[in-house]
């Protein structure tokens, strides 16, 4: 496997092509307003996705429907991402971050209306579809950015923050829709949803930052490759071990929030017992990610990769042989731990693998591949789950993390043995 260059140049060359050096980039003073609006854009838009990821579940089971059909519903919040993801990127990195996020808004406010007037099964497909999109646009779009913002020196830094706020969203997201489904009811609470897109809107229209294409041209970083297609530098000597080590670590966390309903539902827990359990795995990332911007810059990746893929594979194990709700809280706190290191360490470093001005491009390419790994997944974890039982499916899961573990460990060692 590939080291990553040690000059810090990228190298923009496909396995099969001589390298291409780009440009440094230089270093900007980190504006404070713009990394706290994309911190608030962060944590509303996972807000707004977990609460209804997890109200659509809710909605769904109680309506008498399988696993299965909820393994369906999730795999709908990946079909735009996986559909559009690279087109949205591109579009986001030469028409900046405003113009996409109001459309795909626009789109969520009105599938979470139609749940809203008329619950259903095609209301709740569409709506998971819409929903997916807002958050298609998270990680492309917001987390570029979130890595742009001052330069490389601030990456890890900024990025960190960044996920600080996505945290947040995913401990608020749950027991928005947990404790709303108790109070208000199952499809009521999608009224309350449609406050979210309005609120993200309306934080939109306070960002003042340049396209991500203007910029590089601005800067004289613009990747001088620019006929090479996406696939092409996807598969170069940087990008590709950073694109497989953080492509993964989503899909564990997905499979927890798909899980707990399923399980909890089966041990006889109330809508917000299961959304505790939920919101905890998410309030130790939160306390996780507090204090990782001080530690950013100190940790290596390669090893946050490795231990973080370990710990979800035994956390899937343990998820499996849970029976109640004290279980299912101790595993959600330590996957909640590990997801709250290891997706910020393994976003930088995959930020900085990347062509100056085509960032969110390549972040909307990780995003279909992710998006295609997500939905898949749960798809998959439900309909064998509803043949044999979660627990054996989630024993299988936790070994192929256990095969990442190793791929991360095999290709850290081999990176600092090439640096001396």
């Amino acid at each position: 496997m590939h080291a990553l260059p040690a000059s810090g140049l990228l190298d923009c060359a496909s396995p099969t092509t001589p390298p291409v050096r780009c440009a440094p980039e230089p270093q900007r003073t980190a504006s404070p307003m713009a990394l706290l609006l994309i911190t608030m854009l962060g944590f509303t838009v996972t807000v707004a996705y977990m609460a209804c990821r997890v109200a659509l579940s809710l909605l769904a089971l109680q309506s008498g429907e399988s696993a299965m059909t909820v393994g369906v519903l999730f795999a709908l919040f990946s079909v735009l991402q996986i559909g559009s993801g690279v087109h949205t990127g591109r579009w986001i990195d030469r028409a900046g971050l405003r113009l996409p996020g109001v459309c795909f808004c626009l789109l969520t406010l009105a599938s979470m209306g139609a749940v809203f007037l008329a619950p259903g099964l095609a209301t709740l497909a569409l709506c998971a579809a819409a929903t997916g999109s807002l958050m298609m646009y998270n990680l492309t779009g917001l987390s570029a950015v979130a890595g742009q913002i001052g330069g490389g020196a601030r990456r890890s830094t900024n990025i960190a923050w960044y996920m600080l706020g996505n945290s947040a969203g995913l401990t608020v997201g749950p027991l928005f829709a947990g404790f709303g489904t108790d109070l208000i009811g199952a499809h009521r609470v999608f009224g309350a949803l449609m406050l979210l897109p309005v609120l993200i809107m309306l934080q939109l229209a306070l960002w003042r930052g340049k396209p991500a294409r203007q910029q590089a041209v601005q800067d004289g970083t613009l990747h001088p490759s620019a006929g090479a297609s996406t696939l092409s530098l996807a598969r170069s000597r940087t990008v590709f071990p950073a694109l497989v080590v953080t492509l993964f670590g989503p899909s564990t966390y997905e499979i927890f929030t798909f899980a707990v309903p399923v399980l909890g539902v089966e041990a006889g827990l109330s809508a917000s017992q299961i959304g505790i359990v939920l919101g905890s795995g998410s309030a130790m990332a939160l306390s996780a990610r507090v204090f990782l911007p001080a530690l950013a810059r100190r940790l290596n990746a390669w090893t946050v990769a490795w231990a973080a893929y370990a710990t979800n594979g035994v956390g899937l194990v343990a998820l499996a042989c849970t029976d109640g709700m004290a279980s299912m809280l101790a595993v959600g706190l330590v996957l909640g731990l590990a997801h709250g290191v290891a997706n910020p360490t393994l976003m930088s470093l995959y930020h900085g693998a990347l062509p100056k001005g085509r960032e969110a491009e390549m972040f909307g390419f990780r995003g279909v591949m992710v998006a295609g790994v997500i939905g898949l997944l749960p798809l998959a974890v439900g309909a064998i789950g509803t043949l044999v039982g979660l627990p054996p499916v989630l024993a299988v899961v936790a070994a192929g993390g256990g095969v990442l573990s190793r791929y991360a460990w095999r290709h850290g060692a081999a990176l600092r043995s090439a640096r001396g």
